[in-house]
Formats: C-alpha cells, sequence, structure tokens
C-alpha cells in the first residue's frame, strides 16, 4: 500500500489528541493484506487504495465496538469485503468484455522464451488471473480470493463475508467454474 495512505491514516489522532499507537501497529500489520484484498476484488489501483483508506477509517472509528467475537484480522476483512462489495455496487463494475484482457502467448511458445521472458508471462498471467477474479460477483470474488491467495478456511470466510458455509462452498465452486470458463474462452480466442 502506498506510504501517503499509511502516514495519512496513522496521523490521525482521537478526541483527546493522542495518537493511538495499537492503531499505527495495526495499520502496520494489516495495510499491504488489506490493499492486496481489496485491489484483487476492486481491479484497480486507485480504487484498491481509496478502499484500503476507507477500511482504516472504518477501523479506527469502530475500535471502541470491536467485542473481540472473533480475531482482529477475521474482523477487518469483514470490513474490507464489505466495502469492496459495497464500492463495486456503487460504481456498477461489471465484467468487462474479454476483447480487453491480457491473453496468454500460444502453447509452447513459454518454452522457447530466456527466463526474463518467462518471469515477465508469469507477472502478465497473474495480473490477468487477479483482473479475472475481479471480473466476478462481489461474493464469489472475495471467497475465491480469501481462500486461494489468503489461504484462509472455509469457516473463516464464513465468518468474514456472514455466509453459511455451504453458501461460501458454492460461492468457491461457482467462482472456480467461471474463472475456468474465462481462461477457455480467451485459449479457444487464440
Amino acid at each position: 500500500m502506498p506510504t501517503k495512505i499509511v502516514g495519512r491514516l496513522i496521523g490521525m489522532r482521537t478526541k483527546e489528541g493522542e495518537l493511538r499507537n495499537n492503531y499505527e501497529d495495526i495499520v502496520s500489520l494489516h495495510s499491504e493484506r488489506v490493499y492486496n484484498l481489496a485491489l484483487r476484488m476492486l481491479g484497480n489501483r486507485e480504487d484498491a487504495e481509496e478502499a484500503t483508506q476507507d477500511v482504516f477509517v472504518r477501523v479506527f472509528r469502530s475500535m471502541e465496538s470491536f467485542r473481540g467475537d472473533s480475531s482482529l484480522s477475521t474482523w477487518i476483512w469483514r470490513i474490507t469485503t464489505n466495502v469492496c462489495i459495497t464500492r463495486r455496487k456503487k460504481k456498477k463494475i461489471e465484467s468487462v468484455s474479454m476483447e480487453n484482457a491480457e491473453i496468454d502467448p500460444p502453447d509452447g511458445q513459454i518454452e522457447n522464451s530466456s527466463r526474463q521472458e518467462k518471469s515477465l508471462y508469469d507477472h502478465e498471467r497473474y495480473k490477468m488471473i487477479n483482473r479475472y477474479i475481479s471480473l466476478l460477483p462481489p461474493n464469489e470474488s472475495a471467497a475465491i480470493t480469501l481462500f486461494y491467495l489468503e489461504c484462509l478456511s472455509y469457516e473463516e470466510i464464513s465468518e468474514i463475508l456472514k455466509l453459511p458455509i455451504g453458501t461460501v462452498s458454492i460461492a468457491l465452486h461457482r467462482g472456480r467454474r467461471r474463472l475456468g470458463e474465462m481462461l477457455r474462452k480467451k485459449r479457444e480466442e487464440l
């Protein structure tokens, strides 16, 4: 996450005028993961930066009401997914035409490239998959990101998204299926 955002967030003061050291620790510990989740769910850096800032403003404003029913990180994940889902709905982020998405090189072409080209290819492929994840419906995008990229359990995802475990399972199944369809469609176009 860009340092300027962290700096603004850490610089916030309580009503008493004292800097909240625990808040600074929370931002330092969780900001990168919050930003990465927001980036995967929203699909672009500007929206992810704004969402990250919104998340930590909400965390700051709600710290007194945190009951401890779940872990702090679960609470922050819940806020992050809710902020991202709300932003997607407000901006009406829709599925982008597959024509604008990045494409894989034809099979066999990667074997002939240098390590540097392979590294670039891997980076581009990672960006493409993240882009496709951001095109999924919000709950599927969140479930895929939390399960595969953050390695959270069904139970943790259920708690974060406030969905039954069965619904999380369905969201993961549908998200995997949609991602597979997008990737197959792109390969067929080549």
